[in-house]
């Protein structure tokens, strides 16, 4: 059946386009993907530390970091009004910043503690939630003074743990086939292939066999219902590194700092 001149199909190319197959179409994107990803891997990732003398003071300075920093990467957190505020990396992004800077041959960021945007909500008993970007945290107020902030643990949407389980072990360190088993670490770092990366790292550089122990994941022992506290990575010791979650908001603070650059 024929169509009158004047009616164009959907399908139809416009007046004076040529034709493209869809091959051609797929190969030009592929290209334009490649050129992307050249870029992306030819601009090197270096990181910094800042540090603050509480962790609502560190918050600001960071902010400050970046908006002086040339890259221009910057973690963001986005509130209910739509606008983007810089946060902390998260305890899962900190342990990837580490890794990445371990394997370029920099492994300063394994000689200080780091803390993180990542929370743990208690219920008021041994009971636990991990808290990836915890709201609290990245807007806490530079007013603060005390150890935590309050926060609703029954309307956080995550596993809920306890330290009480039997079957991991909590405040203790951890054998190198127990880290990849144990449910707050796997909670915290939810990549498995990084938290492997991490793991091998650690009991590599204490030259730590099988059998011995170097992690753990550290809790308070009492903390009040409905508190939230900054999840923080240790730095390397002579026989161990940990998650800290025992890490004070009034007390000194150590950001990553991601920027791009020239050095490793």
């Amino acid at each position: 059946m024929s169509h009158p001149a004047h009616i164009r199909l959907d399908s139809d190319p416009p007046t004076g386009t040529a034709y493209v197959s869809g091959r051609k179409i797929v190969e030009s994107r592929v290209a334009e993907l490649q050129k992307e990803l050249d870029s992306l891997q030819s601009a090197r990732l270096s990181y910094a530390v800042v540090r603050a003398n509480t962790y609502a003071q560190g918050l600001t300075k960071l902010r400050t970091a970046y908006t002086k920093a040339r890259a221009a990467f910057r973690p963001t957190w986005t509130g209910k009004d739509g606008k983007a505020i810089v946060r902390p990396l998260t305890f899962q992004e900190t342990i990837d910043a580490k890794v990445k800077a371990y394997e370029s041959g920099n492994k300063r960021l394994f000689n200080t503690c780091l803390n993180t945007c990542t929370g743990i909500v208690f219920d008021g008993t041994s009971k636990f939630k991990i808290v990836q970007s915890s709201e609290e945290l990245v807007l806490l107020s530079r007013g603060v003074d005390g150890p935590c902030v309050e926060s609703s643990y029954e309307k956080v949407a995550a596993l809920e743990l306890d330290r009480n389980d039997s079957r991991f072990k909590y405040n203790n360190l951890l054998g190198y086939p127990e880290v990849l088993n144990h449910p707050a670490w796997n909670e915290a770092v939810p990549d498995r292939a990084l938290l492997r990366a991490y793991r091998d790292i650690v009991f590599g550089e204490l030259n730590k066999v099988q059998t011995e122990e170097a992690m753990g994941f550290f809790l308070r022992s009492a903390p009040p219902a409905d508190s939230l506290w900054a999840l923080a990575i240790d730095l390397l010791l002579g026989c161990f590194s940990v998650a800290n979650g025992v890490d004070d908001l009034s007390c000194e603070a150590r950001f990553v700092q991601v920027v791009q650059g020239k050095g490793r």
